[in-house]
């Protein structure tokens, strides 16, 4: 991997027009990717030579990511990172050509994962990877989402044991979302972890922390945020430990290595496992497009375009909708279980209330009726009693 040239004016301006944390370690990824293949070491020289050559190298380089079996999503990720460096620099190419070389999206059609895949992850994973795979697999959340959130991102809401989960807060895309009470207890038991090693937690404090040593009380007090990175890799290794996905090599052309791709996308088969049992919960769509950030709406769903700002539904009737899902979106059958029996004692409360209003009603008809009957047979004019 190329050791770039930071102080490069040409880095630094790239750098500059990225807005998230998450999105300046992808792209900067993107870019020494890029510079590996180039074979640079100083950002400055990519921007050297005839427009057309720069296209072909780019190109060249789309060519070279497609060898290598990666998917479309990545190769598209990488290529907007490589235009945000050229157009950050004030260097023009015709990206759409240069585009069209990445092709389409394979057609082949991905699934989420099920309840039992998620079960077994969960079997091995640390308190930090199942706080961020039962957060993307209840609240509907991409992966790259989650090292942007803080903790002031979220508000506990008692009343049924979940969170309220503000994503890309202060941007054209903020939205909220929700988790189920499963979620919620995961991401209770995660901070407590952290706590319980002395790091002192407050509303700027990332959600999900880079990894660190228990016993170096610098490194508890250092907190770097996870990257997509880290945690793409640490729920793939999980993946693989558990048995639900065998790593397995192939070769393109004889020469090439290259990892095939599967049936279900390490993060995004999470967003698919929620907007799937969404569904199956029929919740209502152009709410659940919303909680999943679909803001461009899904023709096939037959949900128009959302816009994310104008067309805010109120957090009430999101909530109601969510409910809805609660117990497809939990994983453990236990917590299934608590949370129908919680559901039973509400609704028991709830009746109950009913009842008694309707008693204590029924009861006040009877005097009032009794009452009446009491005046007539004395001969009492109540109008006059008024």
């Amino acid at each position: 991997m190329a050791s770039l040239n930071y102080e490069s004016k040409p880095y630094v301006n790239f750098i500059r027009g990225i807005s998230t944390d998450a999105s300046r370690v992808d792209y900067d990824q993107a870019l020494k990717t890029f510079m590996d293949y180039r074979r640079k070491t100083d950002p400055a020289k990519l921007l050297k030579g005839p427009t057309e050559k720069l296209e072909d190298h780019i190109m060249d380089f789309i060519a070279d990511q497609k060898q290598k079996v990666l998917s479309y999503a990545t190769i598209r990720q990488r290529v907007a990172a490589i235009k945000h460096f050229y157009e950050m620099n004030r260097r023009p190419l015709s990206w759409k050509i240069v585009t069209k070389t990445i092709g389409k999206p394979s057609s082949k059609k991905d699934r989420g994962y099920t309840h039992q895949e998620i079960a077994k992850m969960l079997t091995l994973a640390k308190p930090r990877e199942q706080a961020a795979i039962l957060l993307m697999a209840s609240g509907g959340l991409r992966i790259g989402a989650l090292p942007d959130l803080r903790l002031k991102h979220l508000k506990k809401i008692d009343e049924h044991g979940i969170y309220r989960v503000l994503v890309y807060e202060n941007s054209e895309q903020e939205y909220c979302t929700f988790t189920t009470p499963e979620a919620a207890a995961a991401i209770d038991r995660y901070l407590l972890y952290r706590t319980r090693y002395g790091e002192k937690l407050d509303g700027m404090s990332p959600l999900l922390r880079g990894e660190f040593d228990r016993r170096d009380r610098e490194q508890v007090a250092n907190v770097k945020v996870v990257t997509d990175k880290g945690l793409r890799t640490a729920i793939g290794e999980i993946l693989v430990s558990t048995g639900v996905r065998q790593r397995v090599k192939c070769l393109d052309a004889g020469t090439k290595t290259g990892t095939i791709r599967h049936e279900v996308k390490i993060a995004h088969g999470f967003k698919k496992f929620c907007a799937t049992n969404m569904i199956r919960a029929k919740v209502e769509p152009t709410y659940r497009e919303y909680m999943l950030s679909h803001k461009k709406g899904r023709k096939e769903m037959k949900v128009d375009q959302l816009d994310m700002v104008y067309d805010r539904p109120q957090e009430s009737d999101l909530l109601s909708e969510y409910l809805k899902a609660v117990n497809l979106l939990t994983i453990d059958e236990a917590n299934k279980l608590r949370f129908k029996v919680n559901e039973l004692e509400e609704r028991e409360r709830e009746m109950e209330k009913r009842v008694s209003a309707a008693i204590k009603e029924a009861r006040e008809a009877e005097r009032d009726s009794l009452l009446q009957e009491i005046y007539a047979k004395l001969g009492v004019d109540t109008s006059k009693l008024a």
